[in-house]
Formats: structure tokens, sequence, C-alpha cells
């Protein structure tokens, strides 16, 4: 499937998460989530129906920063407008828009123009657009983007109304946040994409501090590496293969590491013919252990690795000496 600014490729998985964050190049999957990208082959569904169809069917509602609002319409004439765009009756969409409104406790705003909203109360008529129809899944992308402490904390509010009872879906669009996502550090699964790859799947809180999660860079050995690591109870997953001058795809302020063997160990392996010498590994060290654990096996197996990439989207201040 293809967006504005990036595609996906042969990415299968499927997510039964009650908080979903979706962190990197996700911008093809939320374009057909919106209608406006395309699948050329395979299939992505909400619920089991496809995503395209998803928020017309009224399984999906969807609150992006980035979309505009009719600034000439009153709130409660944008909302019913919505309702009966997505198929809503007169009536029906009436309804709604007063559920989704008090439900958000923001009755106080439907007579007033979007033009006089402010950009918090505008992104919350959005997150009151999203629920109109009463979707079961909603689906934010930068909401809380470019807005003052004052202004997040009330958002967060209205959204946590908004989300009872409901399946979350939520982007982070940003290469390297300066700090905690406050939607994705509490999400219960994280898929972060990075150039059509899944680089990392777990839980919120692992984005963020101390990690035992790491991307390795192998120029040859990996085979070998893979089996050592794996003996000592680590979990390994290849990705694609590199150039042998590959840089470093992730953040350039991320800590690397480089395990180098001896010379004849070197000429061995690279003249080996082995496909899978070299390659990306996505590492989960075993509960207590450290990278040195990593580094030993590299030495022992005569692997080189040429980067050891933490796998944490947030690097807490440290103290002053």
């Amino acid at each position: 499937m293809s967006g504005p600014t990036s595609s996906v490729e042969n990415l299968s998985l499927t997510s039964n998460g009650s908080q979903v964050g979706c962190f990197g190049q996700w911008d093809a999957v939320f374009s057909l989530f919106a209608g406006q990208g395309s699948a050329s082959h395979g299939q992505l569904t909400v619920l089991g129906v496809p995503a395209e169809q998803a928020v017309r069917r009224g399984v999906l509602g969807i609150a992006d920063s980035e979309t505009p609002l009719p600034q000439r319409l009153r709130v409660v004439d944008y909302l019913e407008l919505k309702a009966q765009l997505l198929g809503r009756s007169r009536r029906d969409a009436r309804q709604g828009t007063r559920n989704s409104l008090r439900l958000l406790r923001l009755e106080k705003l439907s007579a007033r123009r979007c033009c006089s909203l402010n950009a918090v109360e505008q992104r919350a008529i959005k997150l009151a657009g999203a629920i109109v129809t009463q979707p079961p899944v909603l689906a934010t992308s930068q909401l809380l983007s470019d807005l003052p402490q004052s202004a997040r904390s009330w958002l967060m509010g209205v959204f946590e109304l908004g989300a009872t009872e409901r399946k979350i879906i939520h982007w982070a669009r940003a290469s390297t946040p300066s700090g905690p996502d406050p939607w994705l550090s509490r999400s219960s699964e994280v898929l972060w994409l990075r150039n059509g790859e899944l680089i990392f799947r777990g839980a919120g809180p692992e984005l963020y501090g101390p990690t035992t999660r790491y991307l390795l860079n192998v120029k040859h050995g990996g085979t070998a590496l893979a089996r050592s690591l794996e003996a000592q109870g680590c979990q390994l997953h290849t990705t694609a293969p590199i150039a042998p001058d590959a840089g470093n795809e992730l953040a350039p302020s991320q800590t690397s590491a480089t395990a180098s063997t001896s010379g004849e160990a070197t000429e061995n392996s690279e003249n080996s013919g082995n496909s899978n010498e070299s390659g990306r590994w996505l590492v989960q060290l075993p509960a207590g252990s450290s990278t040195r654990l990593v580094l030993d096996a590299a030495e022992l197996s005569g692997a080189l690795v040429l980067e050891m990439i933490p796998l944490t989207l947030y690097e807490a201040p440290r103290p002053k000496p």
C-alpha cells in the first residue's frame, strides 16, 4: 500500500491490543483509513472490515490534527453534516452530534463557528467528529503536537472521555520525540515502522528509558552469532540484509557499540558465501543481562557487529554531577 510520503510492502501482522500505538512511517496506512491511499495487493482490515470502508461503515473514526475544519460552519452544523456525509439520516446525525458533544463535555462550543475556536478547541471538536457515528475504534494522529502543557492536559482529558469502551489507534509521526508521548507510553502495544520494516513491537513503556531490545547491523558471522545468542536465552528476528557500508538508519543521537574479531576470522567469514552471514537482527536480551552478552558472543563466534542500536525513543535527562 502507498501513501503521500511512504509505502508499506510485505508486512503481515495482527494486533488485538485495546490501545495500539503506531510510531514512525505509517502514513500509507492512515491514508488508506481516510480513503486517500491505495492497496496494490493484500488487505488491511479494522475489526474485519476493509480499512478503506471502515469509516463509512461506522467501524472507525479518525481525528487528525492536520485536517482543517470548515471555518464558516457552526460546530453543531459541522458535526451533523459530517454524520450525514457518512450515510446517517438527519435525525441520527442530530442525535449523534448531541451524544458526542455531551460525552466530551463540549456542549458550550456547539453554537460557535469553527473559525472562532482556538487550536486546542479545534482539536477537541475533531475528536467529537471522529465519534459522531459512535464507532468502536478511534484513530488519532498528532493531536497533542505543538500545544502548551496546559492545553495538552485539557485535551488529554477530553480524549479519555471519548476513548471510553473504544479501541484506540494512535499514530505518532515524529522520528524521535523529545519526550515520552503520553499516548504511546501507555499503549498496550506499540508498532514502530521505519523504511517499510517493523523494527519494534512491544508494550509502550518499553520504548522509553532503559531497554533490552537492540537492532544489530552484522557485516559477517551472523549465523554463528545468532546461534550463540539464542543459546544464551536471547530472542532473535532477522530483518532485511544491509550493504557493508550501510549507516545508522535510526536517530544519530542513539548510542551504538562495535564488536570486532581477528583479521583471520573476518577473512574466513567474508569468503563463506553464506547469505545469512550479513544482515540485521532484532535482539531481545534476557532479563538481568547487559549488552556485554552480545559483545562477548560476537567475540567468541567471530562475528563483526557494525552497530548495536537500542530500540528506545527517549533518554531521560541524566542528573548533574
